[in-house]
């Protein structure tokens, strides 16, 4: 559809760079898909990669106790790079 609307372009006239700015794509890409052998589907990993959950990840429960303990009085007006160091004098992180 896309290569469609290219190729009429430039048979009007226009310039490859200028008709893909229009639809906002970049020259090189159309290039890349006009090349001989090129496959139709979506080659990008984005939505393959897997997802792994960090081993250190905090529960539920521990997530909860943290926002607590970081929204409460005594911290609520500090940031965490203050924070941080006085629950670990405390023993607490």
């Amino acid at each position: 559809m896309l290569l469609d609307l290219i190729g009429q372009s430039c048979e009007s006239g226009a310039r490859l760079h200028k008709a893909c700015a229009v639809i906002g794509l970049d020259a090189r890409t159309v290039q890349r898909w006009r090349r001989p052998g090129h496959q139709d589907k979506d080659l990008r990993v984005a939505g393959k990669r897997r997802i792994t959950v960090p081993a250190n990840k905090f529960s539920q429960a521990e997530r909860q106790a943290a926002l607590a303990l970081i929204n409460s009085d005594q911290f609520k007006d500090l940031p965490p790079s203050q924070i941080v160091p006085r629950l670990a004098d405390q023993g607490l992180w």
